[in-house]
C-alpha cells in the first residue's frame, strides 16, 4: 500500500482526512507555490542535490517549519499524509 504513490496517481477526490487539512492549512497555498517557482526555476537534471539545494531554504524564506512546507506537498503528490 505504501508504494502505491510511486504507480498509480492519488485519487484526489478522496483525499484522506489528515492531507485535506494539510492542503487548507493557511500557508499551504505559499508553500506550495514557492515549491512551483524553485522547482520551475531548475535548469539541468534533478538531480538529489539540484532538488535539495532548491528547496531545503524554502523554509526559512518563507520563515515556516519544514513540515508546515513539505507535507502539503506531500498531501497534493500523494493524496495522504503518511510517508511511503
Amino acid at each position: 500500500e505504501q508504494v502505491r504513490v510511486f504507480f498509480a496517481r492519488p485519487d484526489l477526490t478522496a483525499l484522506v482526512p489528515a492531507a485535506e487539512k494539510l492542503l487548507r492549512a493557511p500557508t499551504a497555498g505559499a508553500a506550495l507555490a514557492a515549491v512551483d517557482t524553485a522547482l520551475t526555476a531548475l535548469s539541468g537534471a534533478w538531480t538529489a542535490e539540484a532538488l535539495q539545494g532548491a528547496l531545503e531554504p524554502l523554509p526559512t524564506a518563507l520563515d515556516l517549519k519544514a513540515g508546515d512546507v513539505f507535507q502539503p506537498v506531500r498531501a497534493a503528490l500523494t493524496g495522504t499524509n503518511v510517508s511511503p
